[in-house]
């Protein structure tokens, strides 16, 4: 690994490549519990220099050394968050999304346990991928199980269950459910408050986005650290004419302390206001906080 480094920092890039696989070959015939660490960081740099085909083959090598060798759900969590980010950001890959996605699911459920908040959050994934490829009574199952963990979690009534109800009704619609997609919108609508920022418009019809200029990373809380979990938070709020942020929450969670770590993190963004007709506005904005661990 230190050559690879040495290498990438010399912008020798070939022989950074040919470093990387050589470590990935060592770590796979000596040192298994390395096998996850060295494939994430040489993937990384393979995408960097955009290659992600190659990252991909390199990922997909590791899980195979990984499951010949037994090693614990928890040691190959990073290696399908990586191809996870490969094929979210590819075209046509949503079928070999959904599968990814199903397999973190099955990795998070033995790592932090079934009913974790972190399996619901990618519960809530794996549902909008199987949605996307059409199957959608595996992704009605999917996000009905996410729910309930949600529900169990944080009540019946809680903001991140409002935001998966969302996805119900989109699901049970192209189920020709109409009957259920209206029942899961009315409650959404119960369960959403409104903004205290008053007049805030959604991005859409002469309204741009706010951009980020400024952010400060989330920290690790204590029991996450301990028990590894990993994902995304996504965040809702409102970003002001002045680029401030205001009524920020987690919208979909990943429990253990990280959703607020988020919220903290979010609250010293600063941002170039959304605007209509040339004039700065309250802008309602959704935004994803990644926590990935090296």
């Amino acid at each position: 690994m230190r050559d690879a480094r040495a290498a990438k920092n010399e912008r020798n890039f070939a022989a950074a490549e040919d470093a990387y696989n050589a470590a990935l070959d060592r770590a796979i015939a000596r040192e298994a519990r390395r096998i996850s660490s060295v494939a994430v960081e040489a993937a990384t740099f393979l995408v960097q220099q955009r290659e992600a085909d190659k990252a991909e083959v390199l990922l997909k090598r590791a899980l195979v050394a990984e499951d010949a060798s037994h090693t614990p759900a928890t040691n190959e969590i990073p290696v399908l968050l990586q191809l996870d980010g490969i094929y979210s950001a590819g075209k046509d890959r949503q079928a070999d999304l959904a599968s990814m996605r199903g397999r973190l699911v099955k990795a998070w459920e033995d790592a932090a346990g079934r009913e974790s908040v972190v399996v619901a959050n990618n519960l809530y994934r794996l549902a909008g991928a199987l949605e996307q490829t059409r199957q959608f009574a595996e992704a009605e199952a999917a996000i009905q199980r996410s729910i309930g963990i949600l529900e169990k979690t944080y009540g019946r009534d809680a903001a991140p269950v409002g935001f998966a109800l969302g996805s119900l009704a989109s699901i049970e619609s192209n189920l020709n459910q109409d009957d259920l997609a209206k029942a899961a919108l009315e409650r959404q609508g119960a369960i959403r408050g409104k903004p205290a920022v008053q007049n805030a418009a959604r991005v859409g019809g002469g309204v741009s986005a706010p951009g980020v200029l400024s952010k400060q990373e989330p920290a690790y809380s204590d029991a996450a650290l301990k028990k590894r979990i990993q994902g995304t938070v996504i965040i809702s709020l409102v970003v002001d004419p002045s680029g401030m942020p205001a009524d920020i929450a987690a919208q979909l969670p990943l429990g253990v302390g990280l959703d607020e770590r988020a919220v903290e993190a979010v609250r010293t963004w600063r941002f170039q206001p959304g605007k209509k007709d040339g004039q700065p506005i309250n802008i309602q904005a959704q935004i994803e906080v990644n926590f990935r661990l090296l």
